[in-house]
């Protein structure tokens, strides 16, 4: 008899158990389901993404202009005896060096790191933000607010 009781005791766990991961899992998937644009914004939503692209596409020319950095490191010039510097002056643009000899000939290396490069990036946009022009929507009607606490998150992936 005692047997029986103490199935009957796991069971109830088991269930309970099943439950409590059927109901974390269901609030998991619901949390990180993405949220629709309601069909009247759209055209807003398209023209912003449209507007941040051309903003990525810019960042990008930047960094590949400037070996990786969109803001350049700090300028380390050469000396006397080691004429060299950690950025190469071409026509006018600065292009860091990956590895330089130092003024007093110790060999360094700058190369930005991804987490740098997607900080960068980060910044770029966030700055660039306002620069989308949403007057054609205003006059349409939308009452559109910026707000200057934006959060940018950029990602590299691997290849």
């Amino acid at each position: 008899m005692q047997i029986q009781k103490k199935g009957g005791q796991v069971t109830l766990f088991v269930i309970i158990a099943i439950l409590l991961i059927a109901a974390i899992g269901s609030f998991y998937y619901l949390s990180k389901t993405p949220k629709k644009t309601p069909v009247k914004f759209q055209p807003i939503e398209d023209y912003f993404v449209s507007c941040m692209q051309e903003k990525l596409k810019e960042a990008s020319v930047i960094a590949g202009e400037q070996a990786g950095y969109i803001e350049l490191p700090k300028f380390e010039s050469g000396s006397e005896y080691a004429p060299f510097s950690s950025q190469f002056n071409f026509f006018g643009s600065a292009i860091p060096f990956w590895w330089y000899v130092s003024g007093n000939n110790i060999i360094k290396k700058q190369i930005p790191s991804t987490t740098t490069i997607e900080k960068q990036f980060a910044n770029f946009l966030k700055g660039k933000i306002s620069e989308c022009d949403f007057s054609t929507f205003e006059e349409q009607g939308y009452t559109i607010t910026k707000s200057n606490e934006a959060k940018v998150t950029v990602k590299i992936d691997d290849m």
